[in-house]
């Protein structure tokens, strides 16, 4: 089914998963909705994919601290995750040890996989929304105003290269501008003139958690 999958568009890709989702997950989808990556949690706490990763990732019952990073998003976990998840029995709670640990059923792994795979911002497509006139452009009359080698008054020309590696060493001018292609058109600031779209573009890794 990978292979299948792997071989349609990212909207196709999307779409096929969802149909697949087991009855009782389509149901929990129903009443919690996909988009908790971009929105914020009922404490005020952002819920970031990253925490939604972390959780998908346990290979053993998690504590709250485990799927944060170093606490941050401590509040969205414990008062948003949590007793949605649990109210909908989509997550084990654990307790009787020194703390408390959780565990996702089944429909809360696929529940959990189908968020880390929704992207609000470019709607399933990976194409980057940012871009502004042409793809992987900012604004069609921007212009770079980064200094060429060749008319630097600091290094004058030169480039101040590097005694052992021979590498450009200015801090004035430009050898390969990364904001921008050779006629100075500046690349988005989002995508950077790859136009895929930034925020779900490392995705593909959830599906080996199925």
């Amino acid at each position: 089914m990978i292979n299948m999958i792997n071989n349609m568009n990212p909207i196709q890709r999307y779409e096929s998963r969802i149909t697949a989702l087991s009855p009782e997950a389509k149901t929990a989808i129903i009443n919690i909705g996909l988009s908790w990556p971009d929105i914020v949690g009922a404490s005020g706490s952002y819920i970031s994919k990253t925490i939604l990763h972390n959780i998908i990732k346990a290979t053993s019952p998690w504590t709250v601290n485990k799927v944060t990073d170093n606490g941050a998003g401590r509040n969205g976990v414990t008062w948003s995750i949590i007793p949605t998840f649990t109210d909908l029995n989509l997550l084990n709670k654990i307790e009787g040890g020194r703390f408390t640990t959780y565990d996702l059923t089944s429909v809360g792994r696929e529940i959990v996989i189908m968020m880390l795979l929704n992207c609000n911002r470019c709607s399933n497509t990976k194409v980057c929304q940012k871009c502004l006139g042409s793809p992987g452009y900012g604004s069609t009359d921007s212009v770079c105003d980064h200094v060429e080698v060749k008319d630097c008054e600091e290094c004058h020309g030169t480039g101040d290269p590097d005694k052992d590696t021979g590498e450009h060493g200015c801090w004035n001018c430009e050898e390969n501008c990364d904001s921008c292609d050779k006629n100075r058109k500046i690349f988005c600031w989002s995508c950077g003139g790859h136009v895929t779209c930034q925020y779900c573009k490392d995705l593909d890794a959830v599906w080996e958690f199925e």
